[in-house]
């Protein structure tokens, strides 16, 4: 069971209540006038200190005096607007914010949405209207009036100058002083201007003929100018050819009796050419080597040549034609060896002839055939004259061997030399294409270290062979 004790002094003495109910509730009756209830702890302290609540108020309301500070309260029982605290008194409310209770902006008095005058105190760390300005960073800075960079301070005469990337700087300027006029003067030049003074702003006009002087022709045509550069008469032609009379060309003197020099890439003589520092000698003609060389003097035959004519026969070469200033006489007609000349004069010289064509008799005092040595044959043999007419050829031991002839032309002619080997057993041979006489083929010699000798000559068709055997060599 619950219950609840009340204070003597009111009630009477300590009184216990019980609950009027199996749950617990309890009906206290206070007199309607002036009746107070008074509940203290045990130590006689009427504050409600811990007193704990385990349910909710559910009807009813609050008549008592305000709870103070200390105690968890407000110290007031009404709050309307701005509230505000000591921390130690009962709050106070206010339907605007004082002045009096925003410190640090000095004074600041209301005005449109769209500007507020602030006289005295900072905005972001900015010193408005002070003496010692502090550092901020402003989206846009409007100046109405004076704009004053105490932290920056330049010197006479500088100006305050962007580079459009950084805070502007004091620079100094070019030049001193204060222009109220300008004028120009063309000087010596031979150049005009107009326009001037400016005064304020204008524009100034310049005119007239360079003098050559400061670079210029002096004139205003085309001839005047060569005249005044002493380029004597030039007219332009046709885009082939300029005539020239007078003056000079990269110091080559034209017309003139005293030439100078000049490097001319293609140089056309009408009439003459006479070259004063090229002299050559009496006599000598002046001759080009070709593309890329200099003409240089040479001495050319002398004497005029006014005719030459070509004639007579000799063995048949005829010599004719004829020649007044240049040009060739021809060589014709066929050598005649009918009457040849003699061929090494009287004492005959040697020599090698491919062909020896002799239309009478052939007398020769001595010859000497060249000899082929064919060396040791095997089983077959290829005999060839190209080089020489007596050929030696040695059977090898005990090898029969097989001779082919060469070509039958007419009028050819060999000689064989046909040896058995020194030493082994002997053996024979034979010949391809050859007719022998009525004793038939020879055999040849079998006996080693002998030798047969063949001679064969040709008619155009077949060979024909002899045979003399038996030699010891």
């Amino acid at each position: 069971m619950s219950r609840l004790i009340f204070n003597a002094d009111t009630l009477g003495g300590t009184t216990t209540l019980s609950s009027a109910d199996a749950v617990g509730n309890f009906t206290i009756t206070v007199p309607a006038v002036n009746g107070t209830l008074s509940v203290k702890d045990a130590s006689n302290d009427a504050t409600f200190r811990n007193i704990t609540l385990t349910g909710a108020v559910l009807a009813g309301a609050w008549n008592g005096s305000a709870i103070t500070v200390p105690f968890g309260g407000t110290g007031a029982v009404t709050l309307t607007g701005y509230v505000k605290g000591t921390g130690t008194a009962a709050l106070t409310a206010s339907a605007t914010i004082p002045n009096t209770d925003i410190t640090g902006l000095g004074t600041m008095s209301t005005q449109n949405a769209s500007a507020v005058a602030i006289t005295g105190g900072t905005a972001n760390s900015l010193i408005l209207g002070g003496t010692t300005p502090a550092a901020a960073t402003v989206t846009t800075l409007r100046i109405d009036s004076t704009l004053s960079l105490a932290g920056a301070t330049g010197t006479s005469g500088q100006v305050l100058t962007s580079n459009g990337a950084s805070a502007p700087t004091w620079q100094n300027i070019a030049g001193s002083g204060t222009v109220t006029s300008i004028d120009v003067s063309g000087g010596t030049t031979g150049l005009t201007t107009s326009g001037g003074p400016v005064t304020g702003s204008g524009t100034i006009t310049l005119a007239g003929t360079l003098a050559i002087a400061n670079g210029g022709t002096g004139a205003t045509t085309d001839s005047a100018a060569r005249t005044a550069l002493g380029l004597g008469t030039m007219a332009v032609q046709a885009a082939s050819s300029v005539a020239i009379t007078g003056g000079s060309i990269n110091g080559t003197s034209l017309g003139a009796t005293t030439a100078g020099s000049a490097k001319v890439t293609t140089l056309d003589i009408a009439s003459g050419l006479t070259l004063a520092t090229l002299a050559g000698t009496s006599g000598q003609v002046l001759t080009s080597a070709g593309a890329g060389f200099v003409p240089t003097w040479t001495t050319a035959a002398t004497g005029t040549v006014t005719s030459v004519a070509g004639t007579g026969t000799v063995n048949g070469l005829t010599l004719t034609g004829t020649v007044t200033s240049s040009g060739s006489l021809t060589l014709g007609g066929t050598l005649s060896l009918v009457s040849p000349p003699a061929i090494g004069s009287t004492t005959p010289n040697t020599g090698a002839f491919t062909t020896l064509t002799s239309s009478t008799s052939f007398v020769p005092t001595a010859y000497t055939e060249t000899i082929v040595a064919s060396g040791t044959v095997g089983a077959s043999a290829t005999l060839a004259i190209t080089a020489g007419t007596i050929l030696t050829a040695t059977l090898t031991s005990a090898t029969a061997c097989t001779f082919t002839m060469p070509t039958a032309t007419a009028g050819k002619s060999f000689t064989l030399l046909l040896k058995q080997p020194a030493s082994g057993t002997a053996t024979t041979a034979t010949f391809t294409g050859v007719k022998w006489g009525s004793i038939g083929a020879p055999t040849i010699t079998a006996t080693v270290g002998k030798l047969d000798i063949l001679a064969f000559i040709a008619d155009g068709t077949n060979w024909y062979g002899t045979a003399s055997q038996g030699y010891t060599y």
